[in-house]
């Protein structure tokens, strides 16, 4: 070797020395990047790509264009993947940086900050403003349309991200095109005879390599539109954008002879119907959820069951600028057959996905409030992991996300379904002081769960559920969610698995529904749960439940009982815990009873308190401590 750099990208004809594995770590850290990221080792390559976005925040604007931005061409193009997908992700810094002058190190905001909060000021700077709408924007079309999946969600993230950071007017120009054009990827003959043929292709056919790319091009259309149109709801971009073009391109998408091109408009549509208008959602966007719902492909069926809870949510996005009686007529008209129909669909996993997601699904028609957790519940979040904009929790994770990691004790322990205050203020006195610092941690947090509690049951009070989708929901979907709790599928695995979510959607079913639909089916559900047997002619003996649910419910029990009120807890709730709970031969189950005890004591009477407070003590203390 003469010294030089190797040639990009091009593999190796010579034996690597101990000397061409090394880094030079005393070249200045512009000149390290720009090597190493042209170096003909892939290692190398990697390490560097990964530190661009870090040394762009660190040399400003200006070296990022001259330095940083001229070695792109040749890793957009690199031979191996993973380079590609890195350094998609590398972009949307990197463009900060580029063309924000008050970004960065000693400058006013950094990257991290620009991209928590978007509407934090930018000084556009005007030559990296163009390289970035121009050549970055290149670059990132390139990598959307890579032929490793990973490489393109990465550019359609960074993508998505960028159309937050450049000025709003340039979103149409600028980013949108790139989606718009791959949705209309197709592979040979474009016209219809060639769509009816491949219409008629079976599910289980393997669509030709060259139909294949074109497809996940068109997927990953229907996820960026689907990114593009949920900004729309915060006016991140234009709403005129989202119903002249990127609607449109979805319901075509929708109409796509690909069922798994399909299925991503299926779950495009909730997102973008937040940025749209109550007639759009009627006669265009409802409609095509409909049609979807009944699709010959029952992977596309089973998609639109696991979206009602997105798509219920997202239709009350349009509250902001519309009567509230309308829309949830038009929801539960529209959404409610749907889910009945899912329920009752020929195949079993459309069936059970529909019963995997029905608890959210009721748990969605409580009503929404925009920042209800920051204004009720000061200190907690709001994000439900779901990513789509403007779909967030509201007081309980159960109407937002399912079942993960109920099998597991540790997650049984420490993951209470209840938001809890950050902060509570304490006493003042010393000798107040000095006795609050020696409470165990577990009584801090439930004073703050009860605080909590209060405070979301004060809120239903004062914002109740619409009285018909109560009665929609009792007269429609009741049946089918308490059935949950005894579900005979012909599989013990599938059934134990339904009353997992059964119990883990049920405190959200209870706060929709409240205290006064707790007799009957509300009730018989909680001791179904409880005793597979419970109101069973055949079998009299107590069955014990799966160990997640018994979990899941020992978690939440607290939370059911705030619900409810003080008189069904003294009389339905507390018997539970003392039979049921208290003294479970399953650890978790009985940290759960130890730590939530003090919310539930809140709610009972002074003597009633004490009685069951001496059998709390008996567990948590033993009872040869008593007898002493």
């Amino acid at each position: 070797m003469d010294g030089s750099d190797p040639p990009v990208n091009e593999n190796q004809d010579y034996a690597l020395r101990f000397e061409d594995l090394t880094v030079d770590d005393d070249l200045p850290l512009l000149d390290r990047i720009v090597r190493y990221c042209r170096s003909g080792i892939a290692l190398q390559r990697l390490v560097h790509v990964k530190m661009l976005a870090e040394t762009a925040e660190t040399v400003g604007t200006k070296a990022t264009l001259s330095t940083l931005v001229p070695i792109l061409n040749s890793l957009v193009t690199d031979q191996e993947s993973v380079i590609r997908q890195h350094l998609a992700s590398q972009l949307l810094p990197l463009s900060i940086v580029s063309m924000v002058r008050n970004v960065g190190v000693g400058q006013k905001h950094s990257v991290a900050d620009m991209l928590e909060d978007k509407t934090l000021p930018k000084i556009y700077d005007s030559e990296g403003y163009k390289v970035v709408t121009n050549v970055i924007v290149s670059h990132l079309q390139t990598l959307v349309m890579d032929p490793d999946v990973d490489v393109r969600r990465s550019a359609s993230d960074t993508l998505a991200g960028l159309s937050l950071q450049i000025r709003k007017d340039d979103v149409g120009t600028v980013i949108l095109p790139i989606p718009l054009k791959l949705s209309q990827s197709q592979s040979g003959n474009n016209n219809n005879q060639t769509a009816k043929v491949k219409k008629t292709r079976e599910p289980h056919q393997q669509p030709t390599p060259e139909e294949g790319l074109t497809e996940e091009l068109r997927i990953t259309a229907a996820n960026l539109l689907a990114e593009l149109g949920g900004a729309a709801e915060n006016e991140s971009i234009s709403r005129e954008l989202v119903t002249d073009l990127i609607l449109p391109a979805v319901l075509a998408l929708c109409r796509d002879p690909g069922f798994r091109v399909r299925r991503s408009a299926a779950q495009a549509l909730p997102r973008v119907l937040g940025g749209t208008s109550v007639d759009d959602a009627r006669n265009k966007i409802l409609p095509a959820f409909t049609a979807l719902s009944k699709d010959e492909v029952y992977r596309v069926r089973k998609s639109t069951g696991e979206c009602l809870v997105d798509m219920s949510r997202s239709m009350m996005i349009l509250l902001k600028t519309n009567d509230l009686s309308n829309i949830n007529e038009l929801r539960r008209q529209a959404l409610i057959p749907i889910a009945e129909n899912l329920l009752a669909d020929a195949n079993k996993f459309v069936r059970h996905g529909m019963m995997q997601f029905l608890g959210p699904f009721l748990a969605s028609f409580y009503p929404f409030v925009y920042s209800a957790l920051k204004t009720i519940l000061p200190g907690t979040s709001e994000s439900d992991g779901s990513n789509h904009s403007g779909i967030v929790a509201q007081f309980f994770p159960h109407a937002s996300s399912m079942v993960s990691r109920l099998n597991s004790s540790a997650a049984a322990t420490t993951s209470a379904p209840t938001p809890t205050l950050s902060s509570i203020a304490k006493p003042e006195t010393s000798l107040s002081n000095e006795l609050y610092h020696t409470l165990p941690p577990f009584v801090h947090s439930a004073r703050a769960s009860s605080i909590s509690l209060k405070s979301v049951v004060a809120h239903r009070r004062k914002d109740p559920p619409d009285p018909e989708d109560i009665q929609a929901v009792l007269g429609k979907l009741m049946d089918h969610f308490t059935g949950l709790a005894k579900v005979s599928t012909g599989d013990d695995n599938t059934d134990a698995e339904m009353r997992v979510y059964c119990a883990y959607s049920y405190p959200a079913v209870v706060l929709l529904l409240g205290p006064e639909n707790w007799e009957g089916r509300l009730k018989d559900c909680f001791k179904t749960l409880l005793n597979p047997n419970f109101r069973s002619e055949e079998k009299t003996e107590p069955a014990i439940p799966p160990l997640p649910v018994k979990r899941c419910l020992a978690s939440s029990l607290h939370t059911v009982a705030h619900v409810l009120g003080p008189e069904i807890t003294a009389t339905d709730i507390m018997p539970i815990f003392r039979h049921h709970f208290l003294n479970d031969t399953d650890e978790s189950v009985r940290l759960n009873m130890i730590r939530n005890f003090p919310t539930l004591a809140s709610l009972l009477e002074g003597p009633l308190r004490n009685q069951y407070m001496l059998q709390w003590c008996e567990t948590v203390r033993g009872k040869r401590y008593l007898e002493q």
